[in-house]
This record gives C-alpha cells, structure tokens and sequence, in this order.
C-alpha cells in the first residue's frame, strides 16, 4: 500500500521510510544468441527513499534523456540528512556509476534498518543480481 497520495511505499522497520521506484525500460530486439530475440534495456531509473513526511533522505538517479546537465548515474543527498553547515546540497550529484535495484534494497535492509517481506531475501537479491551483472550492456 503507498503512502497516501504518493508514488512512495511504506516499508517495514523502525524508521518509518518510505520508498518510491520508476525505472524506464524498452523491449528491443538484439542478435544475442543466448538472450533470444528480444531484451529488456533500462533508458532510466529513479528510486527515492525518504521519511514519514516525505523529506528526502538519499535518492538514486540516471536519466541520459538529455533534460539535464548531469546524465551519468549519481545519487543526491536529501535533505533530511543535511545540515546549515554542509558542504554538499540536494543538487549536488555524486557519481555513483550504474546502480541496480537490488543493490538499493540490499542497503535499505542493512543499513537502514529496513525489514525484509522474505526470510530468502539474501538469495532472491543475489540471484537477481547475478543475472543483471550478466546481462548487462555497460556497467
């Protein structure tokens, strides 16, 4: 269930975080023998995760679609993690290189205190990963 009028879902744990995921993507066909005769490949992503009141804590971009000056993969601090006195702002873009959901999952239940839907979770993200590490097109 989201948040109310929010793209945002509500995860479990004690610091009441809430996480919203689009990722762009286009089914195209590819002459790859061992992938078939079509793949998926992501043209974008964007995973926010913030707070209760909807403050933003840490956010996971890449958007190459030419609207923006930055257009490899980087991450913007929220502002619930500054402070009046911090050299970075929510504008500045830290370069990230290419970040898989899988990996935003895993920091949200290690670091962040995120609880997991299944008690399997370690494997599902490893073998997930393992595919898209293999599959990939540029890292």
């Amino acid at each position: 269930m989201n948040a109310p009028g929010t793209g945002f879902a509500p995860l479990r744990g004690e610091n009441r975080l809430h996480l919203a995921v689009a990722i762009q993507y286009e089914v195209v066909r590819t002459d790859d023998p061992d992938r078939g005769p079509w793949k998926v490949s992501i043209r974008k992503y964007m995973y926010h995760l913030v707070t209760d009141d909807m403050t933003e804590v840490i956010l996971f971009h890449w958007h190459p679609d030419g609207k923006s000056a930055q257009q490899s993969p980087h991450l913007h601090v929220g502002t619930s993690q500054l402070t009046p006195a911090s050299v970075v702002s929510r504008r500045t873009h830290v370069p990230t290189g290419r970040v898989a959901l899988e990996a935003v999952l895993e920091l949200l239940i290690r670091d962040f205190g995120v609880v997991p839907l299944r008690t399997d979770w370690e494997a599902a993200l490893s073998e997930s990963k393992q595919r898209f590490d293999q599959w990939r097109t540029w890292s």
